[in-house]
């Protein structure tokens, strides 16, 4: 059923780091105005669907590890920056 190679364990800790990352945005982030933390809780909880979804499709197809790595960096790269671009405003 899962792949039985090295990329178990990258996809177990990329996914921890970035899925923690988001949770722990959803649960724990407060800003000023009210209108910036619910932006931000929503970016966040699409985010970590979208980490999910890529975390669990990576666990059942056996891939390289640089395609999984790049993708979910990618995905990640961009929560940051749409993050900060609202942490910014």
């Amino acid at each position: 059923m899962f792949s039985s190679n090295k990329i178990k364990e990258v996809i177990a800790i990329v996914s921890f780091i970035e899925i923690s990352f988001s949770l722990t945005s959803i649960a724990g982030i407060e800003f000023k105005s009210q209108r910036s933390t619910i932006n931000a809780r929503v970016i966040s909880s699409i985010f970590f669907v979208l980490l999910l979804a890529c975390s669990i499709i990576f666990s059942f197809f056996q891939t390289s590890e640089a395609m999984y790595i790049i993708t979910s960096g990618l995905i990640f790269i961009t929560y940051l920056l749409l993050a900060l671009k609202i942490i910014n405003d």
